[in-house]
């Protein structure tokens, strides 16, 4: 100002000093209140990002928890908040009785108990087979004895007969430790052993792998599953993996029908392994299965007939046929 004015107005000037003070304080205090505006701007900005957020979560929270409610088949929250506490209890129970059948499990009676089920189980499959080839209609007791009466026959007379029939019976089978029977049926297999040895298919102590495979599905397809892991021991007796040899023992004495079926399917392995490894055609007379079997069991040996037909051919036989 003191180029332009006089030098009387350069005290004008230092009084207005105060004015630009006032106005810079007063520009300073505008900035600091808008700095302040965007930061609360910003804190709104962001709390709204959030809410944001948030209702979206319950939204997705809120179809979850229909989608649980639907499956679990409940009316609302409250009833599947019980539905799941008592699949909890029920857990828990659960987990309780799994322990009990656990404890069961490696008990020895119950081991023991399980180890006599199993041929039983295997017999009553052998006898629903057969009750299948049996027809629908039995007659019972009351029209069989007035078919006797017709007949001429005291129901009482032939029923004692039929019974002193199925005890001499009983008694010539050899049901019995160490019977004919059981006798018998061993022979079988140790015969079966030395012919084995004879077309080496018997070594170091063992059957052969082909004749034994052989073996194993025809047992199998004739006397169920189990019998699939069939083999032969070292002294000539068949055996089943996981029946030791007492329990199958039994099982032979008291089954000499499946018995004798078990010797002629190795027969038969034999005899196609050798046919196989000469590379010819062999023939086989055998008697008729309709002869000696129930019609589902002559069925299951017609089958294996047929599939092993290109290696042997088969002559039936039945009891009229004289050689």
């Amino acid at each position: 100002a003191s180029l332009w004015y006089h030098d009387s107005w350069r005290w004008v000037v230092l009084l207005d000093l105060v004015g630009f003070g006032m106005v810079a304080w007063t520009i300073l205090e505008y900035l600091t209140d808008l700095e302040a505006v965007n930061i609360h701007r910003l804190r709104l900005e962001s709390i709204r990002r959030r809410l944001s957020e948030v209702r979206r979560e319950k939204v997705d929270m809120q179809e979850n928890i229909d989608h649980l409610i639907v499956h679990a088949g409940a009316e609302d929250e409250v009833e599947l908040l019980e539905k799941h506490r008592r699949v909890q209890q029920l857990e828990s129970v659960v987990e309780s009785q799994q322990k009990v059948v656990r404890e069961y499990r490696n008990d020895p009676e119950f081991i023991d108990t399980k180890e006599r089920l199993e041929p039983l189980e295997v017999e009553r499959d052998e006898l629903e087979r057969r009750r299948e080839s049996l027809p629908d209609h039995v007659p019972d007791r009351y029209q069989i004895e007035m078919q006797f009466s017709s007949l001429g026959y005291e129901p009482d007379v032939v029923r004692e007969a039929l019974e002193r029939q199925n005890e001499s019976l009983s008694s010539s089978s050899g049901l019995g430790e160490g019977s004919e029977s059981s006798r018998t049926g061993a022979e079988s297999f140790e015969r079966l052993q030395t012919i084995a040895s004879k077309l080496d298919l018997w070594y170091d102590g063992a059957l052969g792998r082909e004749p034994r495979n052989i073996w194993q599905k025809i047992a199998g397809h004739l006397l169920g599953e189990p019998f699939q892991t069939v083999d032969l021991a070292e002294s000539g007796e068949p055996t089943l993996e996981g029946e030791n040899r007492r329990q199958f023992e039994r099982w032979r004495q008291t089954h000499p029908e499946q018995t004798e079926v078990l010797a002629s399917a190795l027969a038969l392995a034999l005899h196609l392994t050798s046919v196989t490894l000469d590379n010819r055609i062999d023939t086989i007379w055998i008697t008729d299965p309709h002869s000696a079997h129930s019609d589902d069991l002559a069925s299951r040996f017609y089958s294996v007939f047929d599939n092993a037909v290109g290696r042997v051919h088969f002559v039936l036989l039945d009891d009229s046929d004289a050689l």
